[in-house]
């Protein structure tokens, strides 16, 4: 199986959670409502840190508490959190297995593999319906945890009595509605990644542009790019990346903007700022959604029925570009050999 294999199996991976979410969530949302949390605290690394900050959105929406996201070796995880939520796709990784050894309060985990270790750890674990992702860079893994903290935190508020029967049914309408749409969107973004290889590998380096939950999907694309393209990368929420970042724009900086709604207030400043950018660069691109189609450095991919549906489409061009231009560089593969080599010295993963 290759990186691109796995992309394709995101349509899939999501339309089986949202119809499956009770069997999958259903023991750990009967585990939150007996504890009745006043906060959350999500741990995780990498990809499934992204993924549960991009999850947090929706979580504290449905459920009208906060949801801290924290890095599994941070400190202090469980400052204010009266439940942890333990997040790692393999379920060995280090970081967040010696964070759940320490843990003081009720917590679950979240994995993707049946014999992980974290599974024994915590008293109660969701396996995610993803199967394994062998190629080292995480895709459907991603799409995967997001899908799975949405509908636990449905079934969750659903069972405490803060989300009414039509908001539930609303909301599994619309990831559904997400997942019919991402074959759709996988080959909007595919083609206009091929189209566009050549000025992707013209980047030395790389700033990815959000605004509130897009900003946490710019994270996970920027964390891709580093794995594959073996260049640096680094994400900025919109307001904060006019505040120094900006000036550091030069002709080896490309720029990927993921761009709010049309009706956004801050829409047009981004599309200044990103036209900015392009006079110093030929790598600056956009993703948008909506009717029109994609041209040049634009890509517009079919619009989601609600905001927290956004992130599984947005992530694709992303995601596309890290698994197709290092097929064009001639490096396919070797970021995933850095890893396992800084591995074997450092062991991030368990070994058992």
């Amino acid at each position: 199986m290759t990186m691109h294999d796995y992309i394709y199996q995101q349509p899939e991976v999501l339309r089986r959670i949202v119809s499956e979410r009770k069997a999958i969530a259903g023991e750990a949302a009967r585990f939150m409502a007996e504890h009745d949390p006043d906060s959350i605290c999500l741990i995780a690394s990498g990809t499934s840190r992204n993924a549960a900050l991009t999850a947090s959105y929706f979580m504290e929406d449905v459920l009208g508490i906060p949801v801290t996201v924290r890095a599994a070796a941070a400190k202090g995880h469980f400052f204010g959190s009266s439940l942890a939520v333990f997040i790692s796709q393999s379920g060995n990784s280090t970081n967040t297995i010696a964070a759940a050894e320490k843990c003081p309060v009720p917590s679950f985990a979240i994995t993707g593999n049946e014999s992980g270790r974290l599974n024994t750890i915590c008293s109660h674990h969701i396996l995610m319906p993803c199967g394994p992702e062998d190629v080292g860079p995480k895709t459907k893994g991603y799409t995967a945890t997001i899908g799975v903290l949405y509908v636990l935190a449905l079934e969750a508020a659903l069972l405490s009595g803060r989300l009414s029967e039509s908001g539930y049914g609303e909301a599994v309408s619309a990831l559904m509605a997400a997942a019919d749409a991402l074959q759709g969107n996988i080959e909007k973004a595919e083609k206009w990644t091929e189209a566009n290889s050549q000025a992707f590998m013209d980047a030395g380096s790389f700033y990815l542009v959000g605004k509130d939950q897009d900003y946490t999907v710019a994270a996970e694309g920027a964390l891709k790019i580093m794995e594959t393209l073996l260049v640096p990368a680094a994400a900025f929420e919109f307001e904060e990346y006019l505040h120094g970042p900006t000036c550091s724009l030069e002709s080896s900086v490309g720029g990927i903007y993921l761009l709010p709604h049309e009706n956004d207030t801050d829409r047009g400043r981004i599309e200044r700022l990103m036209e900015i950018h392009a006079e110093k660069s030929g790598s600056v691109f956009a993703v948008t959604e909506g009717k029109g189609s994609s041209e040049g450095h634009t890509l517009v991919l079919d619009a989601a029925d609600k905001w927290y549906a956004r992130p599984f489409s947005f992530i694709l061009p992303l995601q596309l570009i890290s698994d197709m231009v290092p097929v064009r560089m001639g490096i396919e593969g070797r970021g995933a050999e850095r890893f396992h080599a800084l591995d074997a010295v450092l062991d991030m993963k368990y070994k058992g």
